[in-house]
């Protein structure tokens, strides 16, 4: 059996050494980056980058997370608590009265009294490594929820940008169906003039009255459905309020080359998925099993420690007219072992059930860098695909834009109605909500691609705890 587990072992040396390799990796370089510099959302929309600063400390999210981190500090000084001596005290006083009877007949009192107490202290000398290693492995636990920390805050990030497009293309929404509003009740108010004066029958106008009334539950439940994203947002975000006038209803366009987009995916390629809070927390982890595996090996071992102690006694004792006093010093100390001969196999299966969990992490660890690599060449894919949906998207609003300057000229010359011009504006407002829905769904999965790969500003309000580590050491 131990055969076959030393084969296994060196069969993942490759993958070991990787994760050697990326432990040593100085961490996110999101800050050496300048091919991200004022390409993301709240560079566009500096409200934006104000409630990204509050979130990181307000939102339920990442209060819940501190609690976290105070855990893990916890933690970690259990871990090195074996590595510190263990000091303990005693201390008593007494009294004794005592009163001698000799047939039913009292005799002489007798008393004692006095103050004892004792220190020792015990210290492990030789552990064959045992108390490092799970010193190393209470840091390391540290460091992942440093590193899931910070994810988490870039996932929040993530979801706080998207929901924020989402907010503005909902506002540009409700502009327009609130302008569509508009002018069916102008339409309808003429329509209703055209009734009183008989020109048209009552059974002409009850399509044009339902068909507001729809319109307008319509602008109702939009309203509603902006309002409850605000109050969803708030929640999330941590802020205190979210003023209407703080969303805006434009949207740039964003510019990104191709070129940029490739070069990032070669950079991300190049430096692997290693790199990321992900990817290095299961390098971590598999620097925990390997230090599981190192522990449970030495269960069998001989331990040795060292023990001293120092002790008074000090007290006092009388009968009568004899009093007598005694004072006692000790002390001494002591080189002891604890040997555990035989445990009933416990520590095979401790090995073995270190071994596997680090295999299973292992592939975990290589599931992920493999997954995460074909999503970030799947994101540039799709960002090239919205690319083009997004340039299509404009040629519409540019057109529609031109169709309204040019019935508005006509309109002055008086060859066109108002309503055509009402028509063609609508036209635009519905061109104009589609080109900003193209360009809020590509300024967002660039940004997820941008946090993807590990290039993500907002992990530059974190300290650099949370996203650099020292191997345990």
């Amino acid at each position: 059996m131990l055969i076959k587990v030393s084969l296994s072992l060196r069969r993942r040396q490759p993958l070991a050494l990787l994760a050697l390799l990326a432990v040593l990796s100085p961490g996110i370089s999101f800050a050496q980056s300048a091919d991200t510099a004022g390409t993301l959302p709240e560079d566009y929309y500096p409200g934006l980058k104000s409630i990204l600063d509050v979130a990181l400390k307000q939102s339920p999210q990442m209060l819940a997370r501190n609690i976290d981190l105070a855990q893990s500090e916890a933690n970690r000084y259990m871990a090195d608590a074996n590595l510190w001596p263990t000091l303990s005290g005693y201390s008593a006083y007494s009294t004794l009265w005592q009163q001698a009877t000799n047939n039913g007949e009292k005799g002489d009192v007798s008393r004692s009294n006095g103050l004892n107490y004792s220190v020792a202290v015990s210290q492990p000398i030789f552990q064959w490594g045992v108390y490092k290693y799970q010193s190393d492995i209470g840091k390391l636990a540290q460091q992942i929820v440093n590193r899931q920390y910070a994810d988490a805050w870039r996932m929040l990030a993530m979801s706080v940008r998207a929901q924020y497009l989402t907010l503005i293309a909902k506002k540009v929404s409700l502009r327009n169906s609130r302008n569509q509003v508009a002018i069916m009740r102008n339409d309808l108010a003429g329509q209703e003039q055209q009734l009183k004066e008989g020109t048209i029958s009552e059974g002409e106008i009850i399509t044009p009255r339902l068909g507001l009334k729809e319109y307008e539950l319509s602008l109702d439940r939009a309203l509603q459905d902006y309002e409850n994203s605000k109050l969803l947002f708030i929640r999330m975000s941590g802020v205190s309020q979210l003023p209407d006038d703080a969303i805006p209803t434009e949207m740039v366009r964003p510019e990104v080359s191709r070129a940029r987009r490739d070069a990032l995916l070669a950079a991300f390629r190049r430096d692997g998925a290693e790199n990321t809070l992900q990817g290095q927390v299961y390098v971590m982890q598999i620097k925990q099993r390997d230090l599981d595996y190192r522990i449970a090996s030495k269960t069998l071992y001989p331990k040795f420690f060292l023990d001293a102690n120092y002790g008074v006694t000090n007290d006092s004792s009388g009968s009568g007219l004899t009093v007598t006093q005694r004072f006692l010093t000790s002390y001494g100390g002591s080189v002891r072992a604890s040997w555990t001969l035989f445990d009933g196999f416990r520590t095979r299966g401790s090995k073995l059930s270190a071994l596997a969990t680090k295999r299973a992490t292992e592939r975990q660890f290589q599931n992920y860098t493999e997954a995460t690599m074909d999503q970030a060449e799947s994101m540039v894919k799709q960002l090239e695909f919205l690319g083009r949906s997004m340039e299509l998207a404009e040629e519409r609003r540019s057109l529609a834009e031109d169709a309204v300057k040019k019935v508005t000229d006509q309109l002055q010359e008086g060859t066109l109605s108002k309503s055509v011009l009402d028509g063609t504006r609508g036209n635009f407002y519905l061109a104009d909500y589609v080109a900003i829905g193209a360009r809020a769904d590509y300024l967002n999965r660039w940004a997820d691609f941008v946090s993807l790969v590990s290039l993500d500003t907002a992990l530059a309000g974190l300290p650099t705890r949370y996203l650099n580590f020292k191997h345990g050491k």
